[in-house]
């Protein structure tokens, strides 16, 4: 069953097609990150040289001390005015994706390149090679018995004793699993590879078209969802 988030689905009804501010979903450690960092800074520095007519609004990070607001006043301050959502996963279950799709905030994630090549970067708990059993992680586990790829060890960029080959190689390993990612996975939420093509995406897809596909989806794996609970719930 899917995360559906009824909690959130009513509290709030995107209505910002008009709107020039995009929110950036909080992410602390992609932000605080050298990668997150620089990302930002050339996504600004390319709106102020081209003059579009936008601006990102980033949601600060936990450290940083800044006040945060309560959750229903977050949601209905983005879904009233945010044009969109960017999210970039710095870990692979964080609801605030989700809860964002819930509302059908048009949604935009790295596409399937571009996240495999953070899956290495960042030490994402699902891919840790600490789920493996004892003997097993000793081993190689380039391939499992049902998948192109073993999961489990593909955040390891930072693991010193690997060859610097393998740390290479990482990415092209986590192609599979980022793809199989709801961030990669859930129909209309948008991709993109490079700056030019966030921008652009964000600026001519029709916004409205969009949301109504979302809230039609979610509402369909929501029902699907509920009643694969009902049938576990009536076999436990």
């Amino acid at each position: 069953a899917s995360w559906s988030c009824w909690y959130i689905a009513d509290l709030a009804t995107w209505d910002a097609a008009d709107s020039g501010e995009v929110i950036v979903l909080r992410a602390d450690l992609w932000i605080e990150s050298t990668a997150g960092r620089a990302f930002l800074h050339v996504l600004h520095l390319f709106l102020a040289e081209n003059g579009f007519p936008l601006s990102f609004q980033t949601m600060s990070p936990l450290s940083s001390g800044a006040p945060t607001l309560a959750f229903e006043e977050l949601w209905h301050s983005a879904a009233q005015g945010a044009r969109a959502a960017l999210f970039i996963p710095d870990d692979m279950a964080k609801m605030i994706f989700w809860e964002a799709y819930a509302l059908a905030i048009p949604l935009w994630t790295p596409s399937v390149e571009h996240l495999s090549r953070l899956i290495p970067f960042f030490a994402y708990y699902h891919f840790s090679a600490k789920h493996l059993p004892p003997v097993q992680s000793a081993t190689d586990v380039s391939r499992g018995d049902s998948f192109p790829v073993e999961p489990f060890g593909l955040s390891g960029a930072r693991n010193t004793s690997l060859a610097l080959e393998d740390r290479l190689g990482l990415p092209v390993r986590a192609l599979f699993w980022a793809g199989m990612s709801d961030f990669i996975r859930y129909p209309h939420v948008q991709h993109f590879e490079s700056l030019p093509s966030l921008i652009a995406g964000i600026l001519r897809c029709d916004l409205l078209a969009l949301s109504t596909a979302m809230r039609k989806a979610h509402t369909r794996r929501a029902a699907s969802s509920a009643a694969t609970w009902r049938i576990a719930v009536a076999d436990a």
